[in-house]
């Protein structure tokens, strides 16, 4: 912009608006129907809330064919809507699907369920070098706050071995 130039009002409703978009009325239709088909009241008056309850009925279409498949804990006492929400903002149901059991099997708080959801939604896949660098920079940090001559290379191996047979792979033993 020029200095001395003035702003027309035109320019600034032109403007993009901050935050997330909003979802058009026909998606909100479908939550309502896809929520009020599972019986539940949608209480949400809020365009925001309404969002996160169509993206909780999108979770909830996904998830009801496998609720056999202990997902008690989303849907009783009551439906956990902040989960169910965060869950159906994962596109590939499969790995909602996945997501979800894994919520359940731990009991998760509602704010561990989201950022795991999220976690889910958003990561890359794994990578074996970058696993193995990191341990090796947390070996050399430990060492380096511990300077002392007991901890050997074969301790170490020995402390992994252990790590990965008692919380990885529980069923191949020590």
């Amino acid at each position: 912009m020029k200095p001395g130039a003035s702003i027309s009002e035109t320019d600034f409703q032109n403007r993009p608006k901050r935050g997330r978009p909003p979802l058009s009325g026909d998606k909100y239709a479908v939550a309502e129907r896809l929520i009020a088909q599972s019986g539940i009241q949608m209480p949400a008056k809020s365009q925001r809330g309404r969002q996160n309850y169509y993206y909780a009925a999108l979770a909830i279409k996904a998830l009801l064919p496998s609720y056999e498949q202990g997902l008690n804990h989303l849907f009783k006492p009551e439906p956990k809507w902040t989960i169910l929400a965060a869950l159906g903002r994962i596109k590939d149901s499969s790995n909602m699907l996945v997501a979800a059991q894994w919520i359940c099997e731990r009991g998760l708080t509602s704010r561990q369920a989201v950022a795991f959801a999220r976690a889910v939604n958003g990561r890359k896949p794994a990578d074996p070098l970058k696993l193995s660098h990191a341990i090796q920079r947390t070996i050399e940090k430990y060492r380096a706050r511990h300077p002392d001559p007991g901890l050997s290379n074969a301790d170490v191996w020995e402390v992994l071995r252990d790590v990965a047979n008692k919380h990885y792979f529980p069923s191949l033993g020590s």
